[in-house]
């Protein structure tokens, strides 16, 4: 996932498209949205990992929006509908072909609304666009209103009968993200005997044969250049009663044999829409208020694989960790902080001990900013250090980092930030932060590692939210570094007192 937009969230009515880079930084006043922005990242996960009766989970054990009604952004217009885009790279599907360079773009826009009787989220539409194709999904509380649309060409008469439709419909407007079960919609018989007119027409023999040699080294779809110079292929040529050499692109035949392809292919092609919005499953994310330090903590035999959003089973997770991955995770803290961590045993129960030079002090006894450090510091070392992330994106939510840290520490913060990030590239993790903050500190400190040439500008994108007035929409503003670590489109004064 490269790019997001979110339009009519809370006072979010139209952010634009925003660049998810490596370090994605999120400033602004108090209630300016920017919070919002962030959580939609912990709130798609809650909405994919639990069981619901709709695409969105409002109310979860990560971030509480309330309903769909507190969410949705508030105006005269009385907008019914929230809308989410996503923008990222997938590969065309060639099984044999690992080459980057062939990966494509892919645009899902996903549009919520909520169902006046009974007050579910639904899916009212779906829009995907990948090599030129369009595909629109559009749902309606009438569920005889249901649309497939492919390149501008309505389908809906090759889905199940309507009057059937409406509880199929109904289970899977509610699901979240689960494009790939339209295909159980998509009357295959129909499109059997839609094949068998067009090959009638236009072909030598059954059109299946034409499909599986065009496909036949690919699982998803072809961009339409490539589709047409397949199709005036000599081994495929031969195969048509028209003359495909004067075919263009704009040619009927060819659009209407490039859209039943797509049809043909419409399974694998979903599933993988599907597993490019279950990137979300796997987001971590800490909230701004971290669990303070106990001085003891039960021993129990249980296994922690992950760290919770408030960092409350830290303990637990560090003291599951084997020696190899303690004395790793030290070394990692010893770094960048000056200062190892270990658990200690006593008399059924253990702490955690910092150690700081020659001196080892309970985690307890130190300053609250401890506390707060060690969930993010942790977290960042689990991700870049996790082989089973090899090749994979995964993203890291973060709020207000530098709560209850001097500024000196926060500035080491951005170090430790910049330096996970390039070990996850050298482990072949494609690990992105999305941060945040109100710490001037952290802003500087990246500027000054673009300017020592440590950081590259196009890494770090600057995101700032705005408002005139509380009631008045959000305002988002995209800056950034330039190659000597300047801020660009940057507000006056922003840092100063008026603008807190």
């Amino acid at each position: 996932m490269d790019r997001i937009r979110i339009e009519n969230l809370r006072s979010l009515k139209d952010t634009g498209w925003v660049d998810i880079k490596p370090i994605t930084l999120l400033l602004g006043r108090n209630s300016s949205g920017k919070s919002s922005f962030l959580r939609l990242f912990p709130l798609l996960r809650q909405s994919l990992e639990t069981p619901t009766t709709g695409p969105i989970l409002w109310n979860g054990r990560l971030v509480d929006f309330g309903s769909f009604a507190e969410a949705v952004y508030k105006s005269k217009e009385k907008n019914t509908e929230i809308t989410l885009s996503f923008e990222g790279q997938i590969g065309p599907g060639h099984e044999t072909d690992d080459d980057p360079s062939t990966n494509w773009n892919l645009r899902c826009e996903i549009w919520l609304s909520n169902r006046s009787a009974n007050h579910f989220t639904y899916l009212k539409k779906v829009k995907v666009n990948y090599m030129g194709h369009e595909l629109i999904f559009s749902f309606s509380q009438n569920p005889r209103a249901f649309k497939t649309i492919i390149n501008n060409e309505d389908f809906s008469y090759l889905f199940t009968d309507h009057s059937e439709l409406p509880h199929a419909l109904d289970d899977l407007s509610r699901t979240s993200f689960r494009l790939s079960n339209l295909e159980l919609l998509l009357d295959r018989t129909k499109l059997a005997q839609v094949f068998q007119d067009f090959s009638k027409e236009h072909l030598t023999h059954d059109m299946f044969t034409i499909i599986e040699s065009i496909y036949s080294q690919v699982t998803l779809l072809l961009p339409d250049k490539k589709l047409l110079q397949s199709i005036k292929s000599p081994a495929n040529r031969k195969s048509w009663k028209d003359i495909p050499n004067d075919w263009t692109l704009s040619s009927k035949p060819f659009t209407q044999f490039r859209n039943y392809l797509i049809l043909y292919r419409l399974n694998p092609f979903l599933r993988r829409v599907d597993h490019f919005l279950n990137q979300f499953s796997g987001i971590r994310y800490l909230a701004p208020i971290r669990a303070t330090a106990q001085r003891y903590y039960r021993i129990q035999d249980l296994a922690v694989n992950d760290i919770d959003f408030r960092g409350e089973n830290l303990a637990m997770f560090l003291r599951s960790l084997s020696p190899k991955k303690r004395e790793a995770l030290s070394n990692w803290t010893d770094f960048h902080f000056d200062f190892k961590v270990s658990s200690k045993i006593t008399e059924g129960h253990f702490f955690l001990e910092l150690h700081d030079g020659d001196k080892n002090t309970n985690l307890a006894d130190m300053g609250f900013g401890y506390s707060q450090l060690l969930p993010i510091v942790t977290q960042l070392w689990v991700l870049i250090s996790d082989k089973g992330l090899q090749d994979k994106t995964v993203y890291f939510a973060i709020e207000q980092p530098e709560l209850h840290l001097h500024p000196a520490l926060q500035a080491k913060l951005a170090d430790c930030f910049a330096a996970a990030i390039e070990t996850a590239k050298e482990n072949r993790i494609d690990l992105r932060l999305i941060i945040e903050t109100h710490s001037q500190e952290i802003v500087n400190r990246f500027g000054n590692r673009i300017a020592e040439k440590e950081n590259q500008p196009e890494d770090i994108n600057v995101v700032i939210f705005e408002k005139n007035a509380p009631s008045e929409p959000t305002h988002v503003k995209i800056s950034g570094y330039d190659e000597n670590g300047y801020l660009t489109n940057w507000p006056y004064g922003f840092f100063q007192p008026d603008m807190v």
